[in-house]
């Protein structure tokens, strides 16, 4: 992404909800914007992070908090993932209804 396709701060803050597998509607509701402004930046965020759907947006951030996980030894690879569940749904894992 370069310096032009960085996100914008209210890109930003769409990205954190629309990684949590939020639809336009559950995004402009608590943002309070409306949902064609939503729309508008999930369009320009997508095309930014180079995806064509917003599960891939959400796998992404799922893959992050995993490798956070990791980092902060919160996780292993022997560590079950019963284990290793509360510190993910903490750090926001998308759901499985996200990955559509």
């Amino acid at each position: 992404m370069s310096e032009k396709e960085t996100l914008t701060p209210r890109e930003c803050e769409v990205l954190e909800y629309l990684g949590k597998g939020y639809e336009n509607e559950e995004i402009a509701k608590v943002l309070h914007i409306s949902t064609h402004t939503a729309k508008f930046h999930v369009a320009s965020i997508l095309r930014k992070l180079n995806v064509r759907k917003r599960g891939d947006v959400s796998f992404i951030c799922g893959l992050k908090i995993m490798f956070k996980a990791f980092a902060e030894g919160k996780a292993t690879i022997e560590t079950p993932f019963e284990e290793q569940l509360p510190y993910l749904i903490e750090n926001h894992l998308p759901t499985p209804k996200t990955f559509r």
